[in-house]
């Protein structure tokens, strides 16, 4: 895990934010599967959650209202393939699915 804050801010100022965003990204589980969903246009196991394995996390704070992160992960679905979500604050913006040769993005499935 990377996590990036920009340099006017101070540790002690960013630690409540970044420890509430931690707790956040590590229990988002309605947001992602929601997103999920959305994006296969099917239902997801219901443990599919807790299959995910991340294999990186840049977290970035520019200012304590400007923040966001970029997780790449596994999961069972597409169990080939590597998953990359762009999240700003507490909202899935992106993604990327990546199989290895070719990326694309989730609706192109």
């Amino acid at each position: 895990m990377v996590i990036y804050i920009f340099s006017k801010l101070q540790i002690t100022e960013i630690a409540p934010a970044l420890f509430q965003y931690l707790d956040w990204l590590a229990s988002c589980k309605a947001e992602a599967t929601e997103y999920f969903c959305s994006k296969l246009g099917e239902r997801l196991p219901d443990d599919w959650f807790e299959t995910i394995e991340v294999y990186s996390a840049e977290i970035t704070f520019t200012t304590l209202e400007d923040f966001g992160a970029v997780i790449t992960f596994g999961e069972s679905t597409l169990p080939d393939h590597v998953v990359e979500f762009t999240i700003d604050k507490f909202t899935i913006e992106n993604d990327l699915l990546i199989d290895g040769m070719t990326s694309s993005g989730l609706e192109l499935l």
